[in-house]
């Protein structure tokens, strides 16, 4: 007998065609139509519900040996982007050369007959698939439009949040120009984001390394005397020499520089009382004349931006109590401010946005900005209010009918120690504090509310937050967020430096007292 090669054994015999009625043959044809049946299996399961997913090359680019055919195809139907699994394969199945094939197979090998049809696909089925495989597609399109909407809006609000952050730092470098002076040094550097919260114990507030990296990163970029390589067009601008007196010509006359006379006097009145900005003199003498001012100038008083001369610092925090409480009666009233609330810590609670009722009150002397207060109430986040973290940090970002950052408020807290059933609040000041008077006090850790220091320092900013304890011992915003903020800048004598400093308060003994 001639030599007869088998494909399912893959082996040369001499015995003829009488090695497919073997032991042998017959069992190696078992595991390997055992093996067939089981993925062929896994594909007849998807006819009666297709299945589709995003495409991925590790996963969906597998092949398929057909046995019956003698070659290899694709397990999956792909375009690139969608992928439906074990489509290549189904569709090979129910083509008529795998038919064909597949009868042969069996013939062959004298296969069980009753296999033989599980590892062939009708044409009803085909169909059958190809409906059903219309719906998942347009369901899977649907679902993946709809994560993709859902991802551009994350993205906008990510950047639109950004942007709101940037431009809030951006206002606060010009607010510090406007304190300091042109001359003066620059407030930013102890920016209010970045305030030591003393009573709350921390340092620095998170996330103020993400604005203080920005304005790094802007004044680096100005300080770095780089070289621009290339064609300069100076037709329209004049060289270093000009712009050098271009620069001497904005300066005001009567400047304090090299050539200036020092035997020249200035008036004892160039520091006026009610806030002591210049009107007239130089600055050379300013440092000079107010340390002189502090010990003889006895009788003259300064008055607070917010409340007027006849208020005495003793009622002060009586004050601040009668404005946050409405106590005075209000100038006006403006519409459409809102304020987007957020929180940090154990965990990060969905950002709230609610609008904010703010009232101005006519109070002060002169060019002394108004107060400002801003309502905003939680009645409509529920009975309990805003869930918060136990330790953390809240934001408040107030906005103004253009939808323009006005402040953006950052206190840190820690109740981990609040009973249940246990409220307390919470209030944050932003003071504007002289930088030479901090220092003479040696005391920078020192609360508000005595010594030369607090006699000396505005109050800018504050925010008032109310917290209570469930029965479950969670902590929540509730009732309402009273905000404190002035329309215009504060007029400061310009010959001090001057910074912000952010001091948080609360309650002490007791520091949390029972709900009614």
């Amino acid at each position: 007998m001639g030599a007869f090669y088998c494909a399912v054994c893959r082996q040369t015999t001499f015995g003829g065609k009488g090695h497919i009625f073997g032991k042998s043959h017959q069992s190696r044809l078992r595991v390997v139509l055992l093996k067939f049946l089981e993925k062929v299996k896994e594909a007849r399961r998807t006819l009666k519900k297709p299945q589709v997913e995003k495409f991925d090359c590790t996963r969906h680019k597998q092949k398929f040996w057909c046995y019956c055919c003698g070659l290899e195809v694709d397990r999956n139907v792909t375009d690139g982007n969608i992928a439906v699994l074990y489509g290549s394969l189904l569709e090979h199945m129910a083509t008529p050369e795998h038919r064909k094939n597949t009868h042969k197979f069996w013939w062959e090998n004298k296969a069980d007959p009753k296999l033989r049809d599980k590892v062939i696909v009708t044409e009803e089925e085909t169909e059958r698939f190809k409906a059903e495989l219309a719906n998942v597609l347009e369901t899977f399109v649907e679902k993946e439009d709809e994560f993709i909407k859902q991802e551009a809006d994350c993205i906008r609000f990510q950047e639109k949040h950004r942007q709101e952050v940037l431009q809030s730092l951006l206002e606060r470098d010009a607010e510090a120009e406007l304190f300091n002076g042109p001359n003066g040094t620059d407030m930013s550097a102890e920016d209010p984001v970045s305030s030591q919260f003393k009573y709350q114990g921390s340092d620095q507030q998170p996330g103020s390394s993400f604005v203080e990296s920005v304005v790094g990163v802007r004044r680096a970029a100005t300080a770095q005397g780089l070289t621009f390589i290339g064609y300069q067009d100076s037709s329209n601008g004049g060289n270093v020499h000009t712009e050098e007196q271009a620069k001497l010509k904005k300066l005001p006359p009567n400047r304090v520089g090299a050539n200036f006379d020092h035997t020249s006097q200035t008036d004892a009145n160039w520091l006026p009382s009610f806030g002591r900005v210049w009107n007239s003199g130089r600055r050379w003498q300013s440092s000079r004349q107010l340390r002189s001012g502090r010990h003889t100038d006895t009788g003259r008083s300064t008055r607070s931006n917010w409340p007027s001369s006849s208020i005495s610092r003793s009622l002060l925090g009586n004050f601040e109590e009668s404005i946050l409480k409405g106590r005075f009666s209000p100038s006006g009233q403006i519409e459409g401010f809102t304020a987007e609330i957020g929180a940090s810590g154990s965990y990060c609670p969905q950002h709230v946005t609610l609008p904010v009722q703010v009232t101005y009150y006519d109070i002060s002397e002169q060019s002394a900005p108004s107060p400002f207060l801003g309502v905003m109430s939680l009645e409509p986040l529920g009975k309990k209010g805003y869930s918060v973290p136990k330790a953390g940090t809240i934001q408040v970002t107030l906005f103004n009918p253009n939808k323009t950052v006005v402040k953006m408020f950052l206190a840190t807290y820690n109740f981990d120690d609040m009973p249940v059933n246990h409220m307390t609040f919470l209030r944050h000041r932003i003071f504007l504090v002289p930088v030479e008077e901090e220092e003479a006090e040696g005391k920078g850790e020192g609360p508000p509310g005595g010594g030369a220091l607090d006699r000396k320092k505005t109050l800018c900013y504050l925010m008032h937050l109310r917290f209570q304890s469930s029965k479950s011992g969670k902590i929540y915003l509730h009732n309402d967020i009273r905000l404190l903020f002035s329309r215009k800048s504060i007029e400061v004598d310009s010959g001090i430096s001057y910074e912000l400093k952010s001091f948080t308060e609360v309650p002490r003994n007791p520091k949390y007292s029972p709900r009614v």
